[in-house]
């Protein structure tokens, strides 16, 4: 099922999927990700989210700074960037 939703994309868009990326799994089920990876035939997609969310503008005061950044993380993180005024400063 997954393997033809992701044909289907494939075919509408002109674009392949290269990477996979789960990020509300359990950790008991985050072998998961890799066995999907596997069977679609694509790598996982490795988040170094520190510098990510810098280039957004997000900056950690000195004792956050220190705090490793896993993907447990992503979820609330990725709401924190303003796309909007990113997109606008990067069409000037």
């Amino acid at each position: 099922m997954l393997q033809s939703s992701i044909g289907f994309y494939e075919v509408q868009t002109g674009q392949s999927i290269g990477h996979v990326f789960c990020p509300n799994l359990a950790s008991k089920l985050a072998w998961l990700e890799e066995v999907i990876a596997n069977q679609l035939g694509v790598d996982l997609l490795e988040l170094n989210l520190r510098p990510w969310l810098e280039s957004r503008g997000i900056t950690f005061a000195p004792g956050a700074a220190e705090m490793e950044l896993t993907r447990d993380w992503f979820g609330v993180l990725s709401v924190m960037p303003r796309y909007d005024v990113i997109e606008t400063e990067e069409k000037k």
